[in-house]
Protein backbone atom coordinates (compact mmCIF):
# COMPACT_ATOMS: atom_id res chain seq x y z
CA UNK A 1 0.00 0.00 0.00
CA UNK A 2 2.79 2.41 0.96
CA UNK A 3 4.65 1.61 -2.27
CA UNK A 4 1.57 2.38 -4.37
CA UNK A 5 1.06 5.77 -2.71
CA UNK A 6 4.74 6.64 -3.12
CA UNK A 7 4.54 5.69 -6.78
CA UNK A 8 1.54 7.97 -7.23
CA UNK A 9 3.49 10.83 -5.63
CA UNK A 10 6.43 10.26 -8.01
CA UNK A 11 4.24 9.99 -11.11
CA UNK A 12 2.20 13.04 -10.10
CA UNK A 13 5.39 15.07 -9.62
CA UNK A 14 6.69 14.02 -13.05
CA UNK A 15 3.39 14.68 -14.84
CA UNK A 16 2.80 18.05 -13.19
CA UNK A 17 6.41 19.00 -13.78
CA UNK A 18 6.08 18.03 -17.44
CA UNK A 19 3.12 20.41 -17.74
CA UNK A 20 5.10 23.23 -16.14
CA UNK A 21 8.16 22.51 -18.31
CA UNK A 22 11.69 23.77 -17.74
CA UNK A 23 12.59 24.38 -14.12
CA UNK A 24 9.03 23.39 -13.20
CA UNK A 25 10.00 19.75 -13.70
CA UNK A 26 12.85 20.08 -11.22
CA UNK A 27 10.76 22.07 -8.77
CA UNK A 28 8.01 19.44 -8.74
CA UNK A 29 10.69 16.80 -8.25
CA UNK A 30 11.88 18.67 -5.17
CA UNK A 31 8.31 18.84 -3.83
CA UNK A 32 7.84 15.11 -4.41
CA UNK A 33 11.15 14.42 -2.66
CA UNK A 34 10.01 16.47 0.33
CA UNK A 35 6.81 14.41 0.57
CA UNK A 36 8.68 11.09 0.32
CA UNK A 37 11.18 12.17 2.97
CA UNK A 38 8.77 13.58 5.55
CA UNK A 39 5.57 11.61 4.89
CA UNK A 40 7.12 8.20 4.13
CA UNK A 41 10.49 8.59 5.91
CA UNK A 42 12.55 7.55 2.88
CA UNK A 43 16.19 8.60 3.28
CA UNK A 44 17.13 10.91 0.37
CA UNK A 45 20.00 9.74 -1.78
CA UNK A 46 22.90 11.99 -2.76
CA UNK A 47 22.09 14.47 -5.55
CA UNK A 48 23.67 13.59 -8.94
CA UNK A 49 26.47 16.12 -8.58
CA UNK A 50 28.80 14.43 -11.08
CA UNK A 51 26.25 14.59 -13.87
CA UNK A 52 25.31 18.16 -13.02
CA UNK A 53 28.99 19.18 -13.06
CA UNK A 54 29.49 17.78 -16.56
CA UNK A 55 26.30 19.32 -17.89
CA UNK A 56 27.19 22.72 -16.42
CA UNK A 57 30.64 22.62 -18.06
CA UNK A 58 29.22 21.60 -21.45
CA UNK A 59 26.45 24.19 -21.33
CA UNK A 60 28.95 26.91 -20.42
CA UNK A 61 31.20 26.09 -23.38
CA UNK A 62 28.26 25.85 -25.79
CA UNK A 63 26.85 29.15 -24.49
CA UNK A 64 30.12 30.94 -25.15
CA UNK A 65 30.14 29.39 -28.62
CA UNK A 66 26.68 30.84 -29.22
CA UNK A 67 27.66 34.27 -27.89
CA UNK A 68 30.72 34.32 -30.15
CA UNK A 69 28.43 33.89 -33.16
CA UNK A 70 29.75 30.43 -34.05
CA UNK A 71 26.32 28.78 -33.98
CA UNK A 72 25.02 31.46 -36.33
CA UNK A 73 28.03 30.83 -38.56
CA UNK A 74 27.20 27.11 -38.66
CA UNK A 75 23.60 27.94 -39.46
CA UNK A 76 24.66 30.14 -42.37
CA UNK A 77 26.86 27.38 -43.79
CA UNK A 78 23.99 24.93 -43.44
CA UNK A 79 21.69 27.36 -45.24
CA UNK A 80 24.10 27.66 -48.18
CA UNK A 81 24.34 23.87 -48.47
CA UNK A 82 20.60 23.35 -48.27
CA UNK A 83 19.80 26.02 -50.86
CA UNK A 84 22.47 24.66 -53.20
CA UNK A 85 20.78 21.25 -53.41
CA UNK A 86 17.06 21.87 -52.77
CA UNK A 87 15.88 18.61 -54.38
CA UNK A 88 17.80 16.61 -51.77
CA UNK A 89 16.46 18.53 -48.77
CA UNK A 90 14.87 15.37 -47.32
CA UNK A 91 18.38 13.88 -46.99
CA UNK A 92 20.57 16.95 -46.44
CA UNK A 93 18.37 18.49 -43.72
CA UNK A 94 18.41 15.50 -41.34
CA UNK A 95 22.11 14.77 -41.93
CA UNK A 96 23.01 18.40 -41.20
CA UNK A 97 21.00 18.32 -37.99
CA UNK A 98 22.60 15.01 -36.99
CA UNK A 99 26.21 16.06 -37.43
CA UNK A 100 25.77 19.59 -36.05
CA UNK A 101 24.10 18.18 -32.93
CA UNK A 102 26.68 15.40 -32.65
CA UNK A 103 29.53 17.93 -32.59
CA UNK A 104 27.86 20.62 -30.50
CA UNK A 105 26.12 18.41 -27.93
CA UNK A 106 22.90 20.42 -28.19
CA UNK A 107 19.92 20.27 -30.52
CA UNK A 108 19.23 23.99 -30.16
CA UNK A 109 21.20 24.66 -33.33
CA UNK A 110 18.42 22.81 -35.18
CA UNK A 111 15.90 25.54 -34.33
CA UNK A 112 17.72 27.93 -36.63
CA UNK A 113 17.72 25.68 -39.69
CA UNK A 114 14.11 24.46 -39.45
CA UNK A 115 12.61 27.60 -41.11
CA UNK A 116 15.24 27.35 -43.84
CA UNK A 117 14.39 23.70 -44.48
CA UNK A 118 10.67 24.47 -44.60
CA UNK A 119 11.14 27.27 -47.14
CA UNK A 120 13.51 25.29 -49.37
CA UNK A 121 11.19 22.25 -49.31
CA UNK A 122 8.21 24.40 -50.24
CA UNK A 123 10.04 26.02 -53.13
CA UNK A 124 11.21 22.60 -54.35
CA UNK A 125 7.67 21.25 -54.33
CA UNK A 126 8.29 18.87 -51.42
CA UNK A 127 5.92 18.46 -48.50
CA UNK A 128 7.69 20.48 -45.74
CA UNK A 129 6.65 18.05 -43.00
CA UNK A 130 8.82 15.35 -44.56
CA UNK A 131 12.26 16.98 -44.05
CA UNK A 132 11.08 18.77 -40.89
CA UNK A 133 10.03 15.56 -39.15
CA UNK A 134 13.20 13.74 -40.20
CA UNK A 135 15.38 16.68 -39.08
CA UNK A 136 13.89 16.83 -35.60
CA UNK A 137 14.29 13.07 -35.13
CA UNK A 138 17.88 13.23 -36.41
CA UNK A 139 18.84 15.89 -33.86
CA UNK A 140 17.36 13.87 -31.00
CA UNK A 141 19.17 10.72 -32.13
CA UNK A 142 22.48 12.58 -32.30
CA UNK A 143 22.12 13.81 -28.71
CA UNK A 144 22.37 10.24 -27.43
CA UNK A 145 25.61 9.67 -29.36
CA UNK A 146 27.30 13.05 -28.87
CA UNK A 147 30.45 12.76 -26.71
CA UNK A 148 29.66 16.10 -25.06
CA UNK A 149 25.90 15.81 -24.60
CA UNK A 150 24.23 15.73 -21.19
CA UNK A 151 22.61 12.39 -22.03
CA UNK A 152 25.86 10.60 -22.83
CA UNK A 153 27.60 12.21 -19.86
CA UNK A 154 24.81 10.91 -17.63
CA UNK A 155 25.11 7.38 -19.02
CA UNK A 156 28.89 7.46 -18.66
CA UNK A 157 28.65 8.64 -15.04
CA UNK A 158 26.32 5.77 -14.15
CA UNK A 159 27.79 2.81 -16.03
CA UNK A 160 31.32 4.09 -16.64
CA UNK A 161 32.70 2.24 -13.64
CA UNK A 162 31.68 -1.17 -14.95
CA UNK A 163 34.25 -1.62 -17.68
CA UNK A 164 32.49 0.76 -20.06
CA UNK A 165 34.53 3.64 -21.45
CA UNK A 166 33.54 6.56 -23.65
CA UNK A 167 35.03 4.75 -26.64
CA UNK A 168 32.68 1.78 -26.12
CA UNK A 169 29.67 4.07 -26.02
CA UNK A 170 30.69 5.96 -29.16
CA UNK A 171 31.47 2.79 -31.11
CA UNK A 172 27.99 1.46 -30.33
CA UNK A 173 25.87 4.60 -30.37
CA UNK A 174 27.15 6.56 -33.38
CA UNK A 175 26.46 3.77 -35.94
CA UNK A 176 23.15 2.90 -34.26
CA UNK A 177 21.83 6.46 -34.17
CA UNK A 178 23.13 7.24 -37.66
CA UNK A 179 21.34 4.19 -39.07
CA UNK A 180 18.25 5.19 -37.10
CA UNK A 181 18.43 8.63 -38.68
CA UNK A 182 18.60 7.12 -42.17
CA UNK A 183 15.63 4.85 -41.47
CA UNK A 184 13.67 7.79 -40.05
CA UNK A 185 14.49 9.83 -43.14
CA UNK A 186 13.29 7.01 -45.39
CA UNK A 187 10.01 6.76 -43.47
CA UNK A 188 9.51 10.55 -43.44
CA UNK A 189 10.14 10.75 -47.20
CA UNK A 190 6.98 8.72 -47.71
CA UNK A 191 4.74 10.71 -45.37
CA UNK A 192 1.56 11.85 -47.07
CA UNK A 193 0.86 12.17 -50.76
CA UNK A 194 3.01 14.25 -53.08
CA UNK A 195 1.77 17.80 -53.46
CA UNK A 196 -0.30 18.46 -56.56
CA UNK A 197 0.41 21.54 -58.73
CA UNK A 198 -2.77 23.14 -57.32
CA UNK A 199 -1.62 22.58 -53.73
CA UNK A 200 1.83 23.96 -54.52
CA UNK A 201 0.28 27.05 -56.08
CA UNK A 202 -1.97 27.55 -53.03
CA UNK A 203 0.95 27.18 -50.58
CA UNK A 204 3.12 29.63 -52.51
CA UNK A 205 0.24 32.07 -52.86
CA UNK A 206 -0.47 31.88 -49.12
CA UNK A 207 3.13 32.21 -47.97
CA UNK A 208 4.17 34.63 -50.70
CA UNK A 209 7.86 35.14 -51.31
CA UNK A 210 8.91 35.04 -47.69
CA UNK A 211 12.52 34.20 -47.12
CA UNK A 212 13.61 31.89 -44.36
CA UNK A 213 14.54 34.01 -41.34
CA UNK A 214 18.20 34.40 -40.74
CA UNK A 215 19.10 32.94 -37.37
CA UNK A 216 21.53 35.70 -36.50
CA UNK A 217 21.26 37.29 -33.11
CA UNK A 218 24.37 39.19 -34.09
CA UNK A 219 22.69 41.65 -36.47
CA UNK A 220 22.73 44.52 -33.98
CA UNK A 221 26.26 43.75 -32.75
CA UNK A 222 28.16 42.04 -35.60
CA UNK A 223 30.75 39.42 -34.67
CA UNK A 224 33.87 39.13 -36.76
CA UNK A 225 34.47 36.02 -38.82
CA UNK A 226 37.72 35.57 -36.96
CA UNK A 227 35.90 35.31 -33.65
CA UNK A 228 33.22 32.99 -35.05
CA UNK A 229 35.69 30.61 -36.65
CA UNK A 230 38.24 30.81 -33.85
CA UNK A 231 35.70 29.96 -31.14
CA UNK A 232 34.38 27.12 -33.28
CA UNK A 233 37.86 25.69 -33.83
CA UNK A 234 38.60 25.75 -30.09
CA UNK A 235 35.30 24.04 -29.34
CA UNK A 236 35.92 21.32 -31.93
CA UNK A 237 39.45 20.82 -30.60
CA UNK A 238 37.89 20.27 -27.19
CA UNK A 239 35.51 17.67 -28.63
CA UNK A 240 38.36 15.90 -30.43
CA UNK A 241 40.43 15.94 -27.24
CA UNK A 242 37.62 14.33 -25.26
CA UNK A 243 37.19 11.63 -27.90
CA UNK A 244 40.95 10.98 -28.01
CA UNK A 245 41.23 10.70 -24.24
CA UNK A 246 38.23 8.38 -24.22
CA UNK A 247 39.67 6.20 -26.98
CA UNK A 248 43.13 5.92 -25.40
CA UNK A 249 42.56 5.96 -21.64
CA UNK A 250 45.79 4.22 -20.67
CA UNK A 251 47.97 6.66 -22.58
CA UNK A 252 46.09 9.92 -21.98
CA UNK A 253 44.42 9.62 -18.58
CA UNK A 254 46.61 10.10 -15.47
CA UNK A 255 46.49 7.49 -12.71
CA UNK A 256 47.21 7.63 -8.99
CA UNK A 257 47.92 4.99 -6.38
CA UNK A 258 45.12 5.39 -3.83
CA UNK A 259 44.89 2.95 -0.91
CA UNK A 260 46.93 0.41 -2.79
CA UNK A 261 44.85 0.60 -5.98
CA UNK A 262 45.53 2.39 -9.25
CA UNK A 263 42.77 4.89 -9.98
CA UNK A 264 42.41 6.65 -13.32
CA UNK A 265 40.98 10.11 -13.80
CA UNK A 266 37.22 9.60 -14.34
CA UNK A 267 36.04 10.38 -17.85
CA UNK A 268 33.29 12.63 -16.49
CA UNK A 269 35.98 14.77 -14.85
CA UNK A 270 37.89 14.85 -18.13
CA UNK A 271 34.83 16.15 -20.00
CA UNK A 272 34.18 18.84 -17.38
CA UNK A 273 37.80 20.02 -17.27
CA UNK A 274 38.23 20.07 -21.05
CA UNK A 275 35.02 22.00 -21.68
CA UNK A 276 35.77 24.53 -18.92
CA UNK A 277 39.25 24.95 -20.43
CA UNK A 278 37.71 25.52 -23.87
CA UNK A 279 35.51 28.20 -22.31
CA UNK A 280 38.51 29.87 -20.68
CA UNK A 281 40.59 29.87 -23.87
CA UNK A 282 37.67 31.19 -25.92
CA UNK A 283 37.04 34.05 -23.51
CA UNK A 284 40.76 34.87 -23.45
CA UNK A 285 41.46 34.83 -27.18
CA UNK A 286 37.99 35.79 -28.48
CA UNK A 287 36.34 37.94 -25.78
CA UNK A 288 32.56 38.07 -25.75
CA UNK A 289 30.08 39.98 -23.63
CA UNK A 290 29.35 37.81 -20.57
CA UNK A 291 25.84 39.30 -20.36
CA UNK A 292 25.19 37.98 -23.84
CA UNK A 293 26.29 34.50 -22.72
CA UNK A 294 23.77 34.19 -19.89
CA UNK A 295 20.98 35.66 -22.01
CA UNK A 296 21.51 33.17 -24.83
CA UNK A 297 19.14 30.36 -25.70
CA UNK A 298 21.67 27.60 -25.01
CA UNK A 299 22.52 28.86 -21.52
CA UNK A 300 18.86 29.26 -20.55
CA UNK A 301 17.90 25.81 -21.81
CA UNK A 302 20.98 24.25 -20.20
CA UNK A 303 20.27 25.74 -16.78
CA UNK A 304 16.68 24.53 -17.02
CA UNK A 305 18.00 21.04 -17.77
CA UNK A 306 20.25 21.17 -14.71
CA UNK A 307 17.37 22.12 -12.41
CA UNK A 308 15.12 19.49 -13.99
CA UNK A 309 17.70 16.74 -13.52
CA UNK A 310 18.49 17.86 -9.97
CA UNK A 311 14.86 17.62 -8.86
CA UNK A 312 13.40 14.76 -10.85
CA UNK A 313 16.47 12.50 -10.77
CA UNK A 314 16.95 13.04 -7.03
CA UNK A 315 13.28 12.15 -6.51
CA UNK A 316 13.51 9.04 -8.67
CA UNK A 317 16.73 7.79 -7.12
CA UNK A 318 15.32 8.22 -3.61
CA UNK A 319 12.14 6.36 -4.54
CA UNK A 320 13.92 3.47 -6.26
CA UNK A 321 16.57 3.06 -3.59
CA UNK A 322 13.99 3.18 -0.81
CA UNK A 323 11.88 0.48 -2.49
CA UNK A 324 14.60 -1.46 -4.30
CA UNK A 325 13.90 -4.81 -2.64
CA UNK A 326 10.19 -4.60 -3.45
CA UNK A 327 10.85 -3.52 -7.05
CA UNK A 328 13.34 -6.35 -7.55
CA UNK A 329 10.88 -8.93 -6.30
CA UNK A 330 8.08 -7.52 -8.46
CA UNK A 331 9.74 -7.01 -11.85
CA UNK A 332 13.37 -8.15 -11.78
CA UNK A 333 12.68 -11.72 -12.95
CA UNK A 334 10.44 -10.52 -15.78
CA UNK A 335 12.88 -7.84 -16.95
CA UNK A 336 15.90 -10.15 -16.79
CA UNK A 337 14.02 -12.75 -18.86
CA UNK A 338 13.57 -10.17 -21.65
CA UNK A 339 15.91 -7.20 -21.02
CA UNK A 340 14.63 -5.35 -24.10
CA UNK A 341 11.49 -4.50 -22.12
CA UNK A 342 13.52 -2.02 -20.10
CA UNK A 343 13.81 0.14 -23.23
CA UNK A 344 10.04 0.66 -23.10
CA UNK A 345 10.36 2.25 -19.65
CA UNK A 346 13.09 4.55 -20.98
CA UNK A 347 11.04 5.48 -24.04
CA UNK A 348 7.82 6.27 -22.14
CA UNK A 349 9.60 8.18 -19.39
CA UNK A 350 11.42 10.36 -21.93
CA UNK A 351 8.08 11.33 -23.47
CA UNK A 352 6.91 12.59 -20.07
CA UNK A 353 10.14 14.17 -18.84
CA UNK A 354 11.10 15.66 -22.25
CA UNK A 355 14.76 15.05 -21.38
CA UNK A 356 17.01 12.15 -22.32
CA UNK A 357 19.48 13.04 -19.56
CA UNK A 358 16.79 13.25 -16.87
CA UNK A 359 15.36 9.91 -17.97
CA UNK A 360 18.74 8.19 -17.86
CA UNK A 361 19.55 9.63 -14.45
CA UNK A 362 16.13 8.43 -13.27
CA UNK A 363 16.05 4.89 -14.66
CA UNK A 364 19.56 3.78 -15.57
CA UNK A 365 20.59 3.24 -11.92
CA UNK A 366 17.52 1.01 -11.56
CA UNK A 367 18.62 -1.08 -14.53
CA UNK A 368 22.06 -1.48 -12.98
CA UNK A 369 20.58 -2.39 -9.60
CA UNK A 370 18.37 -5.06 -11.17
CA UNK A 371 21.40 -6.72 -12.70
CA UNK A 372 20.78 -5.94 -16.36
CA UNK A 373 23.95 -6.57 -18.43
CA UNK A 374 25.84 -3.36 -19.09
CA UNK A 375 26.07 -4.15 -22.81
CA UNK A 376 22.28 -4.43 -22.87
CA UNK A 377 21.93 -1.02 -21.23
CA UNK A 378 24.28 0.46 -23.84
CA UNK A 379 22.34 -1.21 -26.63
CA UNK A 380 18.97 0.23 -25.61
CA UNK A 381 20.17 3.82 -25.17
CA UNK A 382 19.17 4.90 -28.69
Amino acid sequence: MSFGIQLIVVLAAILMGARLRGIGLGAMGGLGLLILTYAFHLPPTSPPFTVLLVIAAIVTAASVLEAAGSLDFLTQQAEHLVKKHPKYIIIIGPLLAYFCTLLSGTSHITYSILPIIATVARDAGIRPERPLAATVIASQQAIVASPISAALATALAIIGGQGIELSHLLIALIPATFCGTLVGTLVASRMGKDLSPEQLHLIRETTGNEEAPEATDAEEEPTSRRKEKGALVLFLLGVVSIIAIGMFPQQLRPTWLIQGQLRSLPMTSVIAMVMLSVTALTLFFFPVDTKKIVKGRVFGAGMQAIIAILGIAWLGNTFFQGNLLYIKEAIQARILAAPWQFSIFLFLTTIVSSSQAATLQLLLPLGVAMGLPVVTLVGILP
